[in-house]
C-alpha cells in the first residue's frame, strides 16, 4: 500500500521521540543538581510546574518570549506558589534547556520504523517545538541524518495559536 507514497512526514514528540520521558528524566536531573539542600517532593513540584509551564508556553507567541523566558518564569512562579526557596532560575533553566536537548528517549519501535522506510521513502518532520532543540535531540539520538526535510515552528515562524490539533 506504501508503494503508491514517495513521503511519509512525521510529528516528533510523542510520536518519534517520548517527548513526556525526556522532559521529566531531565528536569528531575535539573532540580537534583540544584537543589541540594531544598528537600522538594516530585509528585508536588510537577503538579504545580506542569500547568504553568503549559500556560507560559501557551502564550509565548503573544509575549514575544524565548524558551528561556518560559522556563524561567515557569521556574519562578511555581517556586513562588511551593513556597519554598528559589533556585537561581537562570541557572536551572540553563541546566534543564543543556540536558533535554541531549537526550533522546525514542517511542517504542520507532527507530525500527525510520530503519524500514529510510531510503525507501522520502522522510520528512513537522514540530511546534524549538528548532535547536529538535535538532539536536535528533543528532544525539543518531536519527537526524535520516530526514530530509525538517520544518519546525519556531524556525519558519508559524504556529498554532490555539493549542488545539490542526488536523
Amino acid at each position: 500500500m506504501l508503494d503508491k507514497y514517495k513521503a511519509v512526514i512525521f510529528d516528533l514528540d510523542n510520536t518519534l521521540l517520548d517527548y513526556d520521558l525526556s522532559e521529566r528524566s531531565c528536569m528531575k536531573q535539573a532540580l537534583g543538581n540544584h537543589l541540594h539542600h531544598e528537600q522538594l517532593e516530585w509528585d508536588e513540584f510537577w503538579a504545580v510546574f506542569g500547568p504553568i509551564n503549559l500556560k507560559y508556553w501557551m502564550d509565548r507567541i503573544h509575549n514575544n518570549h524565548s524558551i528561556d523566558q518560559v522556563l524561567g518564569h515557569s521556574f519562578t512562579d511555581t517556586f513562588r506558589q511551593l513556597k519554598r526557596e528559589a533556585a537561581n532560575p537562570r541557572e536551572l533553566t540553563e541546566t534543564y534547556w543543556n540536558l533535554f536537548c541531549g537526550t533522546c528517549h525514542l517511542e517504542p519501535n520507532a527507530d525500527i520504523l525510520i530503519n524500514s522506510l529510510h531510503g525507501k521513502y522520502s522522510l520528512g518532520i513537522l514540530s511546534n517545538g524549538i528548532g535547536s532543540a529538535q535538532r539536536k535531540r535528533l543528532e544525539t539520538g543518531g536519527l537526524i541524518h535520516h530526514f530530509d526535510a525538517l520544518v519546525i515552528s519556531d524556525e519558519v515562524r508559524c504556529w498554532n495559536l490555539t493549542g488545539k490539533s490542526l488536523s
